[in-house]
This record gives C-alpha cells, structure tokens and sequence, in this order.
C-alpha cells in the first residue's frame, strides 16, 4: 500500500509540474526586446512626462538599427470638463478626458494609434488636494494608456 501512494504522489507531483502546455499569448513580444525613440511630443506636459518615463523604461538600447527602432510621435490631450453643478454653480462632479495619438514608423511601415479613456470623480474642497488628485489620474491614465498601446504595437508589422 505505501508503494502505491509513493506512485500517485509521484505521479501527481509530475502531472503538476508539467503543466498543461498553456503559454501567456505574448511571451514572445518582450517589451524589452522593443526600441523606442521619441521624436516629438506634445500636449499635455504632465502626461507627456509620464509616457517619456514609461517608454524610456521599457525600451531595449541592444538594437540602434533605425530599422527596428519604433519613432514615435505622441500627441496627449487632457480635458476636465464639469458635469454636474449645485444651486450655487459650483462645479461637484468633473469629467476627465485623455487621449492620446500615437504615430510610429519603423522602416517603411507607418501606423496610427490613438487611445482614449475618461474618469468621472468628485470635487474635492481643498484645492491643492484636486490638484494632486488629477495629477494621480493623470498618472495612473499614461500607465493604462501604455499598456493599450503596447498590446496593440505587438501586432506591428
């Protein structure tokens, strides 16, 4: 009897450990396998700056070959637009915008992305603290807007 539950446990143990084949669909597109060059910016400061570091972050120095580098032109445009006011007419709930356009060639090949998502959130009586505030939506956009546009930058032929 001890043989046997030593058998299933290995038997168990091996079943585990290979798995069963499944591989993450983009294992192969690394984003360090990637070279970025920034050729120009514009927009939004703040998100600009956020994308700079995300790009610089996640590009490969290994290849300098202008052929399989991605030039980039990034166009960032944020808006925060009041949706909804009180008896007095101040502002209490903000909608906020950001999309930004992405122009990449390497080589010949020449594609167009542009992402947008928006947030709606309330406002919040201390100034400085809306102004962190926005600046941390503004963050956190540039960061869900990169990942948007890695995943379909994977598909660039």
């Amino acid at each position: 009897m001890q043989i046997f539950k030593k058998k299933f446990t290995l038997f168990i143990m091996i079943l585990f450990i290979s798995s069963c084949g499944y591989t993450p669909v983009y294992i192969n597109k690394s984003k360090n396998n990637m070279n970025f060059k920034i050729v120009s910016m514009t927009g939004d400061s703040i998100i600009n700056e956020y994308l700079k570091n995300l790009i610089n972050n996640n590009s490969s120095k290994k290849s300098e070959d202008e052929n399989q580098t991605f030039l980039l032109n990034i166009n960032s445009q944020y808006t925060k637009n009041s949706i909804s006011k009180d008896s007095k007419g101040n502002s209490i709930v903000y909608l906020s915008t950001v999309s930004i356009k992405f122009e990449i060639s390497r080589g010949n090949t020449r594609k167009e992305i542009l992402l947008t998502d928006n947030l709606t959130f309330n406002n919040l009586n201390d100034e400085i603290e809306e102004i962190d505030y926005e600046n941390s939506i503004k963050q956190n956009f540039a960061e869900s807007l990169f990942e948007n546009f890695f995943i379909q930058l994977t598909d660039f032929e």
